[in-house]
């Protein structure tokens, strides 16, 4: 049973989600996701940096 770990994170360019997974899949998956994917996504006043 996979525990409930997971975490976001900003870096300069992305969104980031880890996310737990069973060991024989490695762990964990960190999928980052670009800002300028996100734009259909934000919210208005949202502090979420844009893409390029």
């Amino acid at each position: 049973d996979v525990a409930a770990e997971e975490c976001s994170y900003l870096t300069g360019t992305a969104l980031g989600v880890s996310i737990s997974v069973p060991h024989v899949l490695g762990g964990h998956i960190e999928i980052l996701l670009d800002y300028s994917g996100l734009d259909a996504y934000r919210a208005e006043g949202s502090l979420l940096p844009k893409g390029e």
